[in-house]
């Protein structure tokens, strides 16, 4: 920076030769000459050592595992991009080198994969308790995520809104070369991932970019081929070219070439179907203990002279049968508000030669609620999935859901290759921020991620890079018999002995359900034991017991005792 020619009282500059009693006087004389005294490197220099030239900042990016974390059969020493926590540990990398003025990425092990990530991003687990139950799914990408951290200033606090824009698309295109060569670092047979930084945004710092969100969407891409169920009306070619292409996010006004009537009449079940996996609004009891209801929004209350009242209220379901990790009772308690086809998409690698069927189409589904469990949203991909080929019956889902039955059955988790975090919406934050904080056209504000070139470029991003490469990944290992080996290998491993060992379970909840309006049939009193059969040991807690329960103090029920 500057070489200061220090003395037992006074500190002296470079540049001018003034001499000043501390450090503080010295920095403040270099703040407010504007780098008269040194020269262009050094004052640029000392304006990244000076904290007073950070900022706070909110990034919008998005990222692709390696293929080597993408395909099922494992690898010893895979490369590449692993996950959330590894993309956003190497994007703040990324982001720290730029605001410190190097263009190099050293000797950094960038495949280092850290479990314990400090990242504060829209879905990670970092402040929210439970995390074991709250972890992303692993190797899974994101169309586009939030995350915040410190970077240096790079505009003038007067700056009109163009000027801010402009110099915020020079950092992100020096972010995005930065990240270029650290992927180029990453040795890989396949392809290391992908990361993309879209733009930024000055926010305050009670922002946390993980608890201040009301909204999550994550997205699920698979080949058609999972869906398809052999019969001889239909054959998968035939099943394939039913699906008309669409994009996300089409409307009415995009002219969509209309399905025939039997493949609109499917759509139509498999949106009926993806329904029942919704919170449904319903008549609740302020009493009812049995769903955690929306406190947030929509609290219960009483009438004036005390009487219960009901309302109409989305129910939460409870969905510990479908993350594989054990939560809290609280957490398990989940509102999912969508369910929903999203798009249609096929893939132009995706050739006669190569596979069964030419031209290949991959749908996407996505659920959107507050926050989602470990292996939850796969869960439901691959019940989904297993109904619809016929392997488990529709009232598996009434057997999940119902909170009265006490057995687990934890459902069939559909190969993670599928998975991408969506999108984050910060609704009620962005009335405070003053600044939209997810990729929309919005004209409500001119801070945040509502710039054109930031949502054009996620649009380009989310087809041609995030969805595309999802739908490549199900090719990797290539086909057996014309079919794919990475769908045929899950469903032979994995949903059909699933569905084989489900099918007596879900026989048993029909008999207990039947069963539960019927009176319940006495049985013989078994023999009252006499004290001289009791081990000594045990005669003082037996005859507690017994004489609690004369007294009728022992609960009738396992969870009250």
């Amino acid at each position: 920076m500057e070489e200061n020619t220090k003395t037992e009282k006074t500190i002296s500059c470079k540049g001018c030769r003034m001499t000043f009693v501390s450090k503080n006087k010295l920095f403040k004389h270099l703040r407010q000459d504007g780098g008269a005294c040194l020269s262009s490197d050094e004052y640029a220099a000392f304006q990244r050592s000076d904290e007073r030239n950070w900022q706070r900042i909110a990034v919008l990016y998005g990222y692709i595992p390696g293929d080597d974390f993408m395909r099922e059969d494992s690898i010893t020493d895979p490369k590449g991009i692993a996950g959330g926590d590894h993309a956003a540990w190497v994007v703040t990398q990324a982001l720290d080198r730029i605001s410190r003025g190097s263009s190099h990425i050293g000797k950094q092990n960038w495949a280092r994969r850290d479990e314990e990530s400090k990242v504060i991003r829209s879905y990670g687990s970092v402040t929210r308790g439970g995390r074991g139950a709250t972890f992303q799914d692993a190797h899974t990408g994101a169309i586009t995520e939030v995350l915040c951290t410190n970077a240096l200033v790079n505009c003038a606090s007067d700056a009109s809104t163009e000027e801010r824009r402009e110099s915020d698309r020079q950092w992100a295109e020096s972010v995005n070369d930065m990240l270029d060569k650290i992927l180029d670092s990453m040795s890989s047979v396949g392809s290391p991932g992908r990361l993309r930084v879209f733009g930024r945004v000055t926010i305050s710092k009670r922002f946390n970019a993980e608890t201040d969100l009301d909204r999550r969407r994550v997205d699920y891409v698979m080949p058609v081929d999972m869906l398809f169920t052999e019969n001889k009306r239909k054959t998968l070619q035939s099943f394939c070219d039913s699906f008309n292409s669409f994009g996300p996010g089409a409307t009415q006004e995009t002219r969509i070439q209309e399905p025939d009537a039997t493949t609109l009449d499917y759509l139509l079940r498999l949106k009926r179907l993806m329904m029942k996996f919704t919170s449904q609004a319903d008549f609740v009891s302020s009493e009812d203990k049995g769903a955690v209801i929306e406190q947030e929004s929509n609290e219960l209350s009483s009438s004036g002279n005390g009487e219960k009242i009901t309302r109409r209220q989305p129910r939460r379901k409870r969905f510990h049968n479908f993350s594989g990790v054990l939560a809290h009772e609280f957490m398990a308690y989940r509102r999912v508000d969508r369910m929903f086809h999203r798009a249609t998409i096929r893939s132009s690698g995706d050739t006669a030669e190569t596979s069964v069927v030419s031209r290949r189409p991959f749908i996407v589904l996505s659920c959107s609620g507050d926050f989602f469990l470990r292996h939850q949203v796969a869960r439901m991909l691959g019940l989904l999935i297993a109904i619809c080929r016929g392997l488990i019956g529709e009232d598996i889902l009434e057997a999940m859901f119902d909170e009265k039955y006490s057995g687990l059955m934890l459902a069939p988790a559909a190969p993670h290759r599928g998975l991408l975090a969506g999108e984050a919406g910060y609704t009620l934050f962005e009335g405070k921020a003053k600044a939209i904080l997810s990729a929309r056209r919005c004209e409500v504000y001119d801070r945040g991620f509502n710039d054109d070139s930031i949502v054009s470029a996620v649009e380009r991003w989310q087809v041609c890079e995030a969805m595309g490469s999802v739908a490549r990944s199900w090719l990797l290992e290539g086909t057996a018999d014309g079919a794919l080996i990475s769908v045929q290998s899950w469903l032979n491993k994995t949903l059909e002995p699933w569905a084989a060992k489900m099918q007596p379970q879900l026989e048993q909840y029909r008999q207990w359900k039947s069963s539960r309006g019927r009176k319940s049939i006495n049985c013989p009193q078994l023999p009252r034991v006499g004290p001289h059969f009791v081990p000594p040991l045990y005669r003082e807690v037996l005859s507690h017991l017994r004489s609690i329960d004369a007294n009728g103090l022992w609960p009738t029920t396992t969870p009250s005792r």
